[in-house]
């Protein structure tokens, strides 16, 4: 014998762990409608205030059988992403169009694009300026610009 349980949301209707749905008073079965935009099933349900909305299968199996529902999946850990600091970028002396974070990122100074570097397992960077093309290291760029924190980690 099949289980019929009330809905908790529709208390005039009851359905089985198979998704049938009938009237709870006229023991009659509810007929799925198809949206023609969708496509999607559905069954016509009336509220206890009378108004009349359309359900899907499955959220009125899994609202009247709960134990029914499959487990969650662990929801992912916090991004472990790093992002730079604001307020730390510097200008390249010599090279107006771009700027050297204290992590070593450089970007272009009107577009925020970064530059991209890392030729050759080498940490190097192409710049240019009214002079051509310069190839330059990501640690001596630092050096130049951030004096200070050479001197804090010599210290």
């Amino acid at each position: 014998m099949t289980e019929w349980r009330t809905l908790p949301e529709f208390p005039d209707y009851q359905i089985t762990e198979d998704g049938d749905v009938r009237n709870k008073w006229s023991f009659e079965t509810v007929n799925e409608t198809q949206n023609k935009n969708t496509g999607a099933w559905s069954y016509p349900l009336r509220r206890a205030n009378g108004k009349s909305t359309h359900r899907a299968y499955w959220g009125l199996i899994y609202s009247a059988f709960p134990e029914l529902k499959p487990e969650e999946a662990p929801k992912p850990k916090k991004s472990t992403r790093s992002y730079s600091k604001r307020n730390q970028w510097r200008d390249i002396p010599d090279f107006p169009r771009y700027q050297i974070h204290p992590d070593g990122i450089v970007r272009y100074k009107v577009s925020k694009r970064f530059r991209k570097s890392n030729t050759d397992h080498v940490e190097y960077v192409l710049l240019r300026n009214d002079e051509g093309e310069h190839r330059r290291t990501i640690n001596g760029l630092l050096n130049e610009v951030f004096p200070a924190a050479k001197e804090a980690v010599a210290e």
